[in-house]
């Protein structure tokens, strides 16, 4: 599927937004990891990680109701998707 271009320019003043000193100063004081992604690269990413948690949270009794907001509308796209 391509990457409708208001996704595509958002990606790029993003990425170039990260880039900025004061935006590289502003994250490493918060510990959090910067990496560059384009949206096929989250989208691959969040794949893999659903396919590694969905499976835990099922085993730990978790509900559907029970999941973090995101999870269950990530859940609910990967179904549509599916169908």
């Amino acid at each position: 599927m391509k990457t409708p271009a208001l996704v595509t320019r958002l990606e790029t003043m993003v990425r170039d937004g990260m880039q900025l000193p004061a935006t590289r100063s502003r994250l490493a004081e918060t510990d959090l990891d910067m990496i560059g992604a384009t949206a096929a690269e989250l989208e691959t990413f969040l794949n893999q990680q659903f396919a590694l948690w969905l499976p835990v949270a099922g085993a730990s009794g978790a509900t559907e109701a029970s999941l973090p907001t995101c999870f269950m509308h990530f859940r609910r796209a990967l179904r549509s998707r599916e169908a």
